[in-house]
């Protein structure tokens, strides 16, 4: 049952974030002051549906090759980075948008960019959001 679970939640991020990355339309910087070194959390934004998931126990999984994730090592500055990108139109308005921690650490998950971003670079487990 937790692979169905895992394998809809994988459909359905796809579905509602097709087209919709916006990662090379503006800089997303990984935190407030640009600096990883002393990141312990990972956070990136998606829609607010994973939380029905999540809080079921359910296993909800993002997967970078279905889209760009950029990942932040603040929840202030996902927040912050969701703003700009939805008063930019990168992102779609007519969904919610949640900031979530991602289980991992950034040796793992996170791939530098050159422009000072950070995105997921492999399947990974959100494990709970940030009101």
């Amino acid at each position: 049952m937790r692979i169905a679970g895992m394998i809809l939640g994988c459909v359905l991020l796809a579905a509602g974030l097709a087209g919709c990355t916006g990662a090379g339309k503006s800089p997303l910087k990984p935190t407030l002051r640009g600096d990883v070194s002393g990141c312990e959390d990972i956070y990136v934004y998606a829609p607010a549906l994973y939380i029905i998931h999540i809080a079921s126990g359910q296993m909800v999984a993002l997967d970078p090759t279905a889209n760009d994730f950029p990942l932040f090592c603040e929840p202030d500055a996902a927040k912050a980075a969701v703003k700009a990108q939805l008063e930019s139109g990168a992102l779609p308005a007519d969904i919610d948008w949640k900031v979530y921690r991602v289980y991992g650490s950034w040796q793992d998950l996170a791939s530098p960019r050159e422009d000072g971003t950070y995105l997921l670079n492999k399947p990974a487990q959100l494990i709970d959001w940030v009101d």
